[in-house]
């Protein structure tokens, strides 16, 4: 899930600097610091910036990420970590390129949705 009732909201997606800057307040850290959800490209090349870049941002150690590999290609890949498994992971799979790391705050003890909830009214159900 990206997004988890009353804790995770919002979803920004970002990557690394290298060759092309990023701007500061764009940065990997700087997002993590909301708080919300992340998905981030073209850094798999350096899995431990990245994981030190999410911690410098406050992400909790035991935060869960999935490492999403050449996504629709038949060779597709998937594989969970966690902030302090997410370089190893990366490294042992051989992951460098075509990954997209989706920083999931809201898969740890998330509340239940209301939205399905026999006593939760909306648009197509009163």
């Amino acid at each position: 899930s990206l997004t988890s009732p009353e804790r995770v909201q919002s979803l920004a997606v970002t990557r690394l600097d290298g060759r092309t800057p990023v701007p500061q307040a764009q940065s990997v850290a700087a997002y993590a610091r909301h708080g919300g959800s992340l998905a981030v490209y073209l850094s798999a090349g350096e899995p431990e910036r990245l994981a030190e870049e999410l911690r410098q941002g406050g992400v909790s150690e035991d935060t869960p990420v999935l490492l999403a590999h050449k996504v629709g290609w038949p060779e597709q890949s998937m594989a969970w970590a966690t902030l302090a498994t997410l370089a190893q992971i990366a490294r042992e799979r051989g992951l460098s390129r075509q990954t997209v790391f989706l920083v999931l705050p809201g898969e740890k003890e998330a509340p239940a949705s209301r939205l399905y909830a026999e006593d939760f009214s909306h648009g197509y159900r009163k």
